[in-house]
């Protein structure tokens, strides 16, 4: 990829439940590690940061589920009803 600022997406799942856990971060992989979730690969790039042709990618958990959501409308995010936690911007992806 011929994007200096773009950061690897690691991609975990869940063993109780299913879900995949998504993250740019190092440290929150370690974390999701650290309390059960399984690596399974890094699958892509996104941008840590805003830029031209970028727009956010949201991120929300259930947390009667442990189930987290991923989306790019801003509004769909700040719509979201309980039980859904809005986590914030996850990254930035193309347009």
């Amino acid at each position: 990829m011929d994007a200096p600022d773009a950061a690897p997406v690691y991609r975990l799942a869940s063993p109780w439940n299913g879900d995949h856990f998504f993250t740019l971060s190092a440290g929150e992989k370690e974390y999701a590690e650290a309390i059960g979730y399984r690596f399974e690969a890094t699958v892509g790039f996104a941008f840590p940061g805003p830029g031209p042709g970028r727009t956010a990618l949201f991120r929300a958990v259930n947390p009667v589920t442990g189930q987290h959501l991923y989306l790019t409308d801003a509004d769909h995010f700040l719509g979201l009803q309980a039980p859904w936690v809005r986590e914030g911007v996850a990254g930035y992806v193309l347009k």
